[in-house]
């Protein structure tokens, strides 16, 4: 926690000093002072954020129960279950309530409801794939290969690399052709078949298997993971006031996908599919001491169950791994439904027309 301090104190320092600040989409310059300031804070939706965070607070706990410490049908998942359905009713209308001084203004959903609807939902889906790859390939490799947590980071390189790169040139791909839908679906087809690949994974795949189905799996993130942000702003462009608050829902259901329910779902599947392997590869060795901790396996295990407690880890994996199989599935589903948009290129400002040029053009149409 104590190494977040540093980074957070230079964001701090270069967001109020470095960022230049401008007044908001819409509003009036001229009139911004303090008492403004002080009726814009007292405007803000703090109903409408309890009941979102009561919903996925709800949510979360319901997914991180089920499956694990509880079973799916226990009172207290099902009570969680159905208060996060509850607040979430509620919570849309509240939104519908208040209108335009909504924390999320239902206009947004007025224009083109199910191409916006499904960019949110490709983004969920999108984080859902990358929270399964970027947390669980290093646990397979602390317990399948006994790599310490250090270098287990190191072996996820491959998908960080193949992501960040697929994103650069992606995007130049985009500004170049104007087109972001193609790359959309065929993100689709890279997670499908790299999540795939990596369900035939065993503790004696080769690294260089390894490597490239990482990369598979992060060029198939890679194409989808910001063109859900422009496929947002493009389908807003001809009203900005509304872009601000576009973008917002698409990261939060990004942040939704990931840490929230997706990582309740990929945890609950994790951890019933190794109990499961355990009974059946290593009946005497200790879930409580296993599931804690990757690492433990050498260090808290006798050497003659390890072999079956690496294999319990493994498939269950395995398991988890094949989860973006249908999450590609459908984000493929989510981005048929996208509008295919084409984004013009800018005009520069300064851009002159040639005086000859436009009198043989007014000449022409005179004649």
């Amino acid at each position: 926690i104590f190494q977040d301090f540093p980074f957070g104190g230079i964001s701090l320092f270069g967001v109020t000093f470095l960022l230049k600040a401008v007044p908001p989409l819409g509003a009036d310059p001229n009139k911004r002072s303090a008492r403004d300031l002080f009726h814009q804070v007292l405007r803000l939706d703090y109903v409408g954020a309890i009941l979102v965070a009561g919903a996925v607070t709800t949510l979360v706990l319901a997914l991180q129960w089920g499956g694990d410490t509880k079973a799916w049908g226990d009172k207290d998942v099902i009570i969680s279950f159905v208060f996060a359905a509850a607040l979430t009713v509620a919570f849309i209308g509240w939104e519908k309530y208040l209108n335009e001084r909504a924390m999320v203004p239902t206009a947004i959903f007025n224009r083109a409801p199910c191409a916006y609807c499904s960019i949110c939902a490709y983004a969920f889906l999108n984080q859902f794939g990358l929270l399964i790859i970027s947390y669980y390939i290093p646990i397979y490799y602390q317990a399948a290969r006994a790599h310490s947590a250090t270098r287990s980071g190191i072996d996820l390189l491959p998908f960080m690399l193949g992501t960040v790169i697929t994103i650069m040139v992606v995007g130049s791909l985009v500004g170049r052709f104007g087109y972001y839908w193609p790359f959309l679906i065929t993100a689709t087809v890279f997670l499908a078949i790299g999540s795939g690949l990596l369900y035939t994974i065993n503790t004696n795949t080769s690294s260089a298997n390894l490597i490239g189905f990482q990369i598979l799996v992060g060029i198939g993130i890679g194409m989808g993971l910001q063109n859900t942000i422009l496929a947002s702003q493009v389908e807003f462009k001809d009203t900005p006031m509304l872009i601000g608050q576009a973008n917002s829902m698409v990261s939060f259901a990004r942040l939704l996908g990931g840490k929230h329910a997706g990582s309740g779902v990929a945890e609950s599947v994790f951890s019933s599919e190794l109990t499961k392997y355990l009974l059946e590869y290593a009946p005497d060795a200790l879930a409580a001491i296993v599931k804690d901790s990757p690492t433990a396996i050498y260090t808290a295990m006798p050497k003659e169950i390890i072999p079956g407690v690496v294999r319990s880890y493994t498939s269950a994996l395995r398991v988890v791994f094949v989860l973006g199989a249908p999450v590609a599935g459908l984000a493929l589903i989510a981005a048929i439904f996208i509008n295919n948009i084409h984004i013009p290129k800018e005009v520069p400002k300064d851009a002159s027309v040639n005086p000859e040029v436009e009198r043989d053009v007014e000449d022409g149409s005179e004649s």
